[in-house]
């Protein structure tokens, strides 16, 4: 990749990888013969053509650990690469249990088994590799037999390479944040990932997601600038999407079904992750759960007042408030969480706030509840007005329910209605 950090938090473009797809584009034309053309038989004639970019190779092979490193995640208004996710199946395990499933990831695609294997898991776990070295050693396991493999770093920077029968991998690192990650398959049809995300906090943040390959009839780059503004390029044979927006949620907004249609199982046939997007099978049974059954406001007004119980005069509740706030951390924890934001807060709650979610660190949270909760998706009248056409008829009155508390319209259950308000409601801004 042509500027492998970006240190200055501004979109660049990628000169090289553009010559690069160029040149086999040109080789390919020179080395293709002609030959007489032949009708099809009935047979030929009804087998479809492979969409450029959907060609199967050895990244379907090891599409599990592929997805274990590389995931993406819509949080706020960005794509972000979701480093929660590595590891994710190794946490609340044992070590043994642990040493179990690495044990797997060396035996699986790999000539040298039996006590290799245990020696290789074992010396992983002994050297308590970070969750995103884990993640690319355990791909690296899978990958069979090693050509060559090194390990080294430079200033805040950490590095590991490795060539294998099938594929090439590099994982880069840095103190700051910084990843970077490319993986290319050695033989057919010789595709290509590249990734880097730079997770600033303080910023939005760079993402730069680029898969190339099918002798340059197809590529896909995304690239997401610092202030979060997103570019989507995706060359596929002739057809050619090209889109830009200030983020990636007015992005989906606008480009709705080419996300979830073709970008999304695109990343998904890469063993990529894809995102949770607010018409996803799983964030739409969500909001309908949420909907058939909104949290109690009971429970709601019970967290609320344990956390001002933090601050009682009397260290007694101080203390029981905080037992009861981490021992039911599940019910409480968006509660925790949006208190510690609130700049309000004093130093005694902030304090045993940040004990709470220490003691409960191991906390698994659901990805799909985050999501939902993220965007508002259960309150946001244009989500609620695509929805109620997209689920199943018997659910329709409940998102209807809904749609009226919102908006204090009568539609019932008529997605025709309620798109017919909705737009002209949105052409008189």
């Amino acid at each position: 990749m042509n500027g492998m950090w970006v240190k200055d938090k501004r979109f660049f473009t990628l000169p090289a990888f553009a010559a690069m797809v160029l040149s086999i584009c040109l080789a390919a034309d020179a080395d293709a013969e002609k030959k007489p053309a032949t009708a099809p038989t009935t047979g030929q004639a009804e087998i479809k053509p492979v969409e450029p970019g959907f060609e199967t190779g050895y990244f379907q092979k090891i599409s599990d650990r592929i997805g274990g490193l590389l995931g993406l995640t819509w949080k706020g208004k960005t794509l972000r690469l979701d480093r929660d996710n590595w590891g994710r199946d190794l946490k609340r395990k044992s070590q043994a249990e642990v040493l179990k499933i690495l044990e797997a990831d060396f035996r699986r695609n790999n000539p040298m088994k039996g006590r290799w294997a245990v020696q290789m898991a074992q010396s992983i776990l002994r050297h308590r590799t970070s969750p995103s070295y884990m993640a690319f050693h355990r791909l690296r396991a899978v990958t069979g037999r090693m050509e060559s493999g090194r390990t080294g770093g430079i200033l805040n920077r950490r590095f590991n390479t490795f060539k294998s029968v099938e594929m090439t991998g590099r994982l880069d690192i840095s103190t700051e944040g910084e990843f970077r990650v490319v993986l290319g398959e050695r033989k057919g049809p010789g595709r290509k990932i590249e990734l880097l995300d730079d997770d600033n906090n303080e910023i939005e943040g760079t993402f730069v997601l680029i898969l190339s390959g099918g002798k340059g009839k197809f590529s896909l780059e995304i690239g997401q600038s610092h202030d979060g503004s997103i570019h989507i390029k995706h060359v596929s044979g002739k057809d050619v999407f090209d889109a830009k927006a200030s983020c990636f949620k007015v992005f989906y907004a606008r480009n709705r079904q080419y996300v979830d249609d073709r970008l999304c199982p695109l990343l998904k046939h890469w063993g990529i992750l894809p995102p949770i997007t607010s018409f996803s099978p799983e964030a739409k049974k969500e909001v309908l759960n949420r909907l058939h059954k909104p949290p109690g406001a009971g429970k709601i007004a019970r967290g609320k007042e344990l956390i001002e119980q933090l601050d009682d005069n009397l260290f007694k509740k101080r203390q029981e408030a905080t037992r009861l706030l981490s021992k039911n951390f599940a019910d409480y924890r968006k509660l925790i969480l949006q208190a510690m934001k609130q700049a309000t807060i004093s130093p005694e709650a902030r304090s045993r706030l940040k004990i709470i979610i220490k003691e409960n660190a191991d906390y698994q949270p659901n990805p799909i509840d985050d999501f939902v909760t993220d965007q508002g998706l259960v309150s946001d009248v244009d989500y609620l007005v695509g929805l109620i056409g997209k689920v199943p008829v018997a659910d329709r009155a409940v998102v209807a329910r809904a749609l009226q508390r919102l908006t204090k319209q009568k539609f019932g259950p008529d997605p025709d209605a309620w798109r017919k308000w909705w737009s002209q409601k949105q052409a008189t801004k």
